[in-house]
């Protein structure tokens, strides 16, 4: 077990990753940078990570307990987890969710522990041989890209199979899908691999606590080496990178550093000010402005489009009742054209759906490119398809008249030919 076991004693100067750190780069570069290059400490927790804490912490002491011998009661568990959270609560913890208080959590955290106590009693069911462990391990050969990380509980059954065990106090619980693609756990299942030699059989296991649920997967060594291989590339790729740009998602909002953020750096300036002071901060007042002058573009661009299909329906009439097709203006004309076009069905209809299944069927589905209903009209019309399959398809389409109005410039060969007559 020699050089399994991470101490602050026997790691190197050199760049060490965690599963966290890539993550972090994966999610947000730049939140990357503030947090690992910068080394930009925040003395503030959310409430969520304060409470997952403490629960780990207890259920640390569970197991540890269990070492000695020692089988702790619920009430006991209770009274630690209490203790601990009235200990170390401070005045720096951040509670997001308004419509919830710091007692909320706390009887949420009170609950995990019981739900884990009641669904594992008397926590028999394998030995454990590592709690709250640090792991180091190589992701090639020559250790050139190293990786360290901690496991919250590892365990081994009577048959022999590891259990690498990971606590959540998530509030949203994924499904199976999400764990089968699991990278955390599968990583440390490489470092088991690296140091035990009878390792045969491992199982990653979660334990989603809030909504007590146990989530198990495997790993092949295929998938195994195919992790090694993006863990690096993502390494490089991190030890290339110059600009750390910001990349938002739904993550933003759990965000250390919006205040550094040029994403988030506004909306918590102006947060921070009073409602008279907000309404008249610059930046506020900028945007305010060219919101309405957007609306006002928006409104008068519905009202000439409007116009301009008034206009077009009555040239189409006027060419018609004069006989005619082309309509000359002061400086512009307007060509007029009635086309007969087929209207094929749209998405979501049974006639869609067997129209769909002849032409991938023909093998011709890729020349519609994700069933582009002017892009089908185009290619029947081209030629470039067997007849009988065209023949086919044009069964499914409906005749449409759609008149055409385009204006152009008038031509040197226009003013020509009026002259002529005038002549």
């Amino acid at each position: 077990m020699e050089g399994f076991f991470l101490s602050s004693s026997n790691v190197t100067s050199m760049t060490v990753y965690s599963y966290s750190r890539l993550e972090t780069f994966r999610s947000c570069p730049l939140k990357y940078k503030f947090t690992y290059i910068d080394r930009i400490k925040r003395p503030f927790d959310s409430v969520e990570a304060f409470m997952g804490s403490r629960v780990h912490a207890v259920l640390e002491k569970l197991y540890a307990d269990l070492k000695h011998q020692k089988l702790n009661t619920l009430q006991e568990l209770h009274g630690d987890f209490e203790a601990r959270w009235r200990r170390e609560w401070h005045d720096n913890i951040i509670i997001r969710k308004k419509d919830y208080t710091a007692d909320n959590y706390f009887e949420m955290g009170r609950k995990c522990i019981s739900d884990f106590y009641e669904r594992y009693y008397p926590f028999n069911q394998a030995s454990t041989l590592g709690i709250e462990r640090g792991v180091k391990f190589s992701l090639d050969p020559e250790e050139l890209y190293r990786m360290v990380g901690y496991i919250d509980r590892l365990d081994q059954r009577l048959d022999g199979t590891y259990e690498i065990h990971d606590y959540k106090c998530s509030g949203s619980c994924p499904e199976q899908p999400h764990f089968d693609k699991d990278r955390q756990l599968a990583l440390y299942q490489i470092a088991l691999g690296q140091v035990f030699t009878d390792v045969k059989d491992v199982e990653l296991v979660w334990h989603y606590l809030v909504f007590d649920k146990e989530f198990r997967s495997r790993r092949t060594s295929d998938q195994l080496e195919s992790l090694k291989t993006d863990m690096i590339e993502l390494i490089k790729m991190i030890e290339a990178t110059e600009e750390f740009e910001p990349n938002e998602s739904a993550l933003c909002e759990w965000c250390d550093y919006p205040d550094l953020c040029p994403r988030q750096k506004h909306f918590f300036a102006v947060g921070q000010l009073p409602v008279n002071e907000y309404l008249n901060e610059p930046g506020v007042v900028l945007v305010d402005k060219l919101t309405k002058l957007e609306e006002k573009k928006k409104t008068f661009k519905a009202e000439i489009e409007e116009e301009i299909a008034k206009i077009k329906d009555a040239l189409i009439k006027f060419a018609e009742s004069e006989g005619i097709d082309v309509v000359r203006g002061s400086a512009k004309k307007a060509k007029v054209k009635i086309e007969e076009v087929d209207k094929y069905p749209v998405s979501g209809t049974k006639e869609r759906k067997l129209l769909e299944e002849l032409i991938e069927l023909a093998g011709c589905l890729s020349d519609v490119s994700s069933f582009d209903l002017k892009k089908l009209a185009k290619v029947v019309e081209s030629g470039s398809w067997d007849p009988g399959l065209v023949s086919q398809v044009k069964e499914f389409a409906v005749k449409e008249i759609k008149p055409l109005v385009t204006l152009s410039k008038l031509t040197e060969k226009d003013l020509l030919l009026e002259e002529e007559i005038k002549d």
